[in-house]
């Protein structure tokens, strides 16, 4: 449900009339858009620079360098998708995002939605019936992103050879040797791709 909610919310920000020229309109609008859970709004040019954040007022001297490698595969696509794992700005938490490519005013950009890696902690399951499994969230270089339990040190570290090595080769099933011993693993990958294209 997370990146269907991100994606409407995104598009529903890729509408505005502010969009691109008046950029504390946009700013104003994410930020009464976005719920007080974590999570923020950024804008990004298509080079990769930070037009604006609503974790910080607009006009803040935003410090996070250009990445322009994170937008490449975005330029010409329209479709929504989950990033890898990557860093904040320096003393900041690991997080992800959901980044939309938005086409305004003949120029593109790019819209995201962004978690700190704790956020999806709190979703994890917490059943009572579950109490002795671990659950764990990967991105798509296995990278961890959140673990329940005990997840305050997992993100940021990779996950288990023999983990990466069965995702690699089929999309769900089960591994024993992922903790070191011989505790049996059951994995399932979800898309990065919101409209279901490539993994």
């Amino acid at each position: 449900r997370e990146p269907a909610s991100a994606e409407t919310m995104l598009r529903s920000l890729a509408s505005s009339p502010h969009l691109p020229q008046e950029l504390a309109g946009v700013h104003q609008q994410a930020g009464a858009m976005r719920p007080a859970d974590g999570t923020s709004i950024a804008l990004y040019d298509a080079q990769g620079r930070q037009l604006l954040d609503t974790r910080v007022p607009y006009g803040t001297v935003l410090d996070e360098p250009a990445r322009p490698q994170r937008f490449d595969d975005l330029a010409t696509d329209t479709q929504a998708r989950f990033s890898r794992l990557e860093p904040a700005r320096v003393g900041a938490e690991l997080r992800v995002s959901v980044d939309l490519p938005v086409n305004a005013a003949g120029e593109r950009y790019v819209l995201s939605r962004i978690y700190p890696a704790s956020y999806f902690e709190r979703l994890l399951p917490r059943h009572e019936r579950a109490q002795d499994w671990t659950v764990a969230l990967f991105d798509d270089d296995v990278m961890g992103i959140a673990r329940n339990p005990g997840g305050r040190d997992f993100a940021g570290k990779p996950g288990p050879d023999s983990l990466r090595k069965a995702a690699a080769e089929k999309p769900e099933g089960r591994v024993t040797g992922h903790d070191g011993g011989e505790t049996p693993a059951l994995f399932v990958l979800f898309d990065c791709l919101l409209d279901g294209r490539g993994a």
